[in-house]
């Protein structure tokens, strides 16, 4: 949806982005069991979320 909504680069591979959300998902869970901070798990999904392809503009 972020992509047909212009959000995210449309020629970025789908199924690439589907995984990144769940990968980081995954090791914030690891990095969390290991007593991490809620702020630094905070910090870990925004740093995820600025590694989403942007649109480049034209």
């Amino acid at each position: 949806m972020a992509q047909r909504n212009g959000d995210i680069d449309p020629d970025a591979d789908p199924d690439d982005l589907a995984y990144l959300p769940l990968t980081i998902i995954r090791r914030t869970d690891v990095v969390g069991a290991y007593g991490h901070s809620p702020d630094r798990l905070t910090s870990i999904a925004e740093s995820a979320f600025a590694l989403l392809p942007r649109p480049r503009h034209r």
